[in-house]
């Protein structure tokens, strides 16, 4: 992976797109939040999907595009609840186990979402071809792109302001590894 090109696409990429990512990442964070985290993980598939055609086809992404994948919505529910029972369960038992599946799951599943929403997968289907992506990506450069999201999303998330900045930031840096990951 060319992380120099990577680094350098999301910033351009997040400049040039400036308000319209910022509107649609309020869009995306309101309605998450107005219905609890119910919706987050559909509007999450959404905001994906309009990334990746930002990225691929230069499409302006809108509000409207959060709401695209609607049609996820039950999956990414279903897949969220047990998630979080599983990490809770872990916590509950002891820290380790719970950050260990936190960890393996942000490791091998950070793909899941782009192939449901780019290549109209199933959960399932997604989930595998997520490992298989990660394991045919050399690890180091997979550790480097995990650890550079989750710093990047880790950075905003305790404000409003910066979480507006750093999702659309750290979700373009994502595709694009995606898309090398997918092309290579």
């Amino acid at each position: 992976m060319n992380l120099k090109q990577m680094i350098e696409s999301t910033l351009n990429q997040s400049l040039k797109n400036l308000a319209p990512l910022v509107i649609m990442t309020l869009v995306f964070v309101g309605v998450s939040t107005v219905s609890l985290g119910l919706l987050a993980p559909v509007m999450l598939a959404g905001y994906t999907k309009s990334i990746l055609d930002m990225i691929r086809t230069e499409k302006k992404p809108g509000p409207k595009d959060v709401f695209s994948q609607l049609h996820l919505f039950l999956p990414l529910l279903l897949f969220t609840l047990v998630l979080f029972i599983i990490i809770a369960f872990g916590f509950f038992l002891l820290f380790l186990p719970g950050l260990i599946i936190v960890l393996a799951t942000t490791f091998f599943l950070i793909y899941m979402v782009p192939l449901m929403v780019d290549k109209n997968l199933g959960l399932m289907d997604a989930g595998q071809e997520s490992i298989s992506l990660v394991r045919q990506t050399s690890f180091m450069d997979h550790l480097i792109v995990v650890v550079i999201y989750s710093v990047i999303q880790s950075l905003g998330g305790s404000t409003l302001l910066g979480t507006i900045i750093t999702i659309p930031i750290s979700t373009i840096f994502l595709m694009l590894a995606y898309d090398q990951a997918v092309n290579s």
